[in-house]
């Protein structure tokens, strides 16, 4: 009787008493970040919260507090978060500086804190996220310093007559939406949900076996490549979007079809055929078989030899394609992410520019393109940007020639954007314009495999203005750089000139 009753105890013990778990660091860091009245701080993590998502380690990958009206500052302990890949902060109250701590965040890819109010400059300590692909951010400052009621007053007229203009803008849509639907019902974009592919999309799915992850040949800010061999002689390159969870993708591939559909350019990759289903899109281009510039310059190993002419080849490719997009394509376009990963070489190297998930299509007829969302590849994005809200058209093509000036730099040097080798905190223009004016020897800049090709010949002094036409692209004024149209010109006038001299 008495061994029962012990056995008993036991039992009512072991039920009576459940452990209650702490809740975990980054579920502590989060809650002073962000007081949440909608998170449970008994929770041993987080990872159960509203707009946060952890990985199979319980680890905080995504925070998603977009539009839930938060106000003050952003705090340093956004640093704390080790493990975190997006932070998207848009649409609220946030006021301030942008905390310098983010840049211990380093597995973070994509960040979005557009549409608050922070003031100041863009973090140095953001160019060290090797990882980082995609950034937006906007800072609105307020000019007008009268008495609150004056102030509420004139937001609510704003409003108001903001509302009204919607309306009509959406009444016209809709009735130019069912006018163009009923005249011309052949040209709309089908939607496919489970049957009705094309042959093409069902050969593409067998040849990279429903995407299996082994056929996998690139990954970006805007979606997976898959490569998809039908054939020989027949071999694409399949982009795949997610759509779930992610409205932003959705747009970004819509766009990409629309601005990519309609381009006819040697230097700029073709579409071949796209499919829209419910949770993902594809969109299908011809494979590039030596890849991009990127995997050419710093990937493959050992490295592939890049003559002179080879280098000069890809400039002259890449700069016509650009000068296309800004001045020979109506609407103009600025692409915005212009950067080596998305520079594609065929099989003579002649290159092909891609990826236009957040390419800017401008109307001619508006000199102002308001609230622009700043976007692109740190390292690529030139400085003024950290302090645009508006800006003109001319101003907006300025900032594809100064990620052109950087590819320039990358192809001249061999070196990346921001490369281990460079000190602290330096890119690659800034350290090239440091060289440069410290009169050292093209040498000290240029890939070494290059010295034994260019030392004592006319391919020398060649290089020389080459560089001269990168570091004139790369100027922190945009004012001072050189149009698209007129970076065409410098780089032809580059060879053009020694073979006129060489010919006397």
């Amino acid at each position: 009787m008495a061994s029962s009753l012990y056995i008993y105890c036991i039992f009512f013990a072991s039920i009576s008493f459940p452990r209650i778990s702490a809740l975990n660091s980054e579920g502590k860091t989060l809650l002073s970040l962000f007081n949440n009245s909608g998170w449970n701080s008994s929770n041993s993590t987080p990872c159960y919260w509203l707009g946060i998502q952890c990985d199979s380690k319980h680890h905080v990958i995504s925070l998603n507090l977009s539009n839930y009206a938060i106000s003050g500052q952003l705090g340093p302990e956004i640093g704390h978060l080790r493990y975190i890949e997006t932070i998207d902060l848009s649409i609220n109250f946030l006021s301030g500086r942008i905390p310098n701590e983010l840049g211990n965040c380093s597995n973070l890819q994509y960040l979005d804190i557009s549409s608050n109010g922070f003031t100041g400059e863009v973090p140095e300590s953001l160019r060290n996220l090797n990882q980082l692909s995609n950034l937006q951010f906007i800072n609105f400052t307020v000019c007008d310093h009268r008495s609150n009621h004056e102030g509420v007053s004139r937001i609510k007229i704003v409003l108001i007559a903001l509302a009204a203009l919607l309306t009509c803008v959406l009444v016209v849509l809709i009735l130019a939406f069912v006018f163009v639907g009923h005249r011309y019902p052949e040209k709309r974009i089908d939607v496919l949900e489970g049957e009705g592919a094309s042959s093409l999309l069902n050969k593409v799915m067998v040849a990279t076996e429903n995407f299996n992850e082994r056929f996998i040949i690139g990954r970006g800010a805007h979606g997976i490549v898959f490569k998809a061999s039908l054939s020989v002689d027949e071999v694409y390159a399949l982009k795949k979007l997610e759509f779930i969870g992610n409205k932003g993708e959705s747009v970004s591939m819509i766009r990409e079809i629309k601005t990519v559909g309609e381009i006819r350019h040697r230097n700029l990759v073709r579409l071949e055929d796209f499919w829209l289903r419910k949770d993902y899109g594809l969109i299908l281009y011809k494979y590039m078989q030596n890849g991009s510039l990127h995997d050419v310059l710093h990937e493959i190993n050992p490295q592939p030899v890049l003559d002179w002419d080879v280098r000069y080849k890809i400039a002259l490719g890449t700069a016509h394609g650009i000068e296309y997009l800004h001045y020979d394509f109506n609407p103009t376009i600025v692409h915005r992410d212009i950067k080596p990963k998305n520079i594609l070489l065929d099989s003579d190297m002649e290159p092909r520019t891609s990826d236009f998930g957040i390419a800017k299509l401008i109307d001619h007829s508006s000199a102002y393109v308001h609230y622009i969302s700043v976007v692109g590849t740190v390292g690529y994005i030139p400085p003024e940007t950290a302090f645009t809200t508006t800006t003109t058209m001319a101003m907006m093509k300025k900032w594809d020639v100064y990620s052109f000036g950087v590819v320039l730099l990358e192809l001249i040097t061999r070196k990346k954007t921001l490369d281990p080798s460079l000190p602290d905190g330096t890119g690659i223009a800034k350290w090239v314009s440091f060289r440069w004016s410290s009169k050292d020897a093209i040498e000290e800049i240029v890939d070494p495999s290059l010295i034994d090709e260019i030392m004592y010949t006319a391919a020398r002094e060649e290089v020389m203005k080459v560089m001269s036409v990168a570091l004139q692209c790369t100027l922190k004024d945009p004012v001072e750089r050189p149009t698209m149209r007129g970076v065409v010109k410098l780089l032809k006038d580059a060879k053009d000139n020694l073979r006129s001299k060489s010919s006397k």
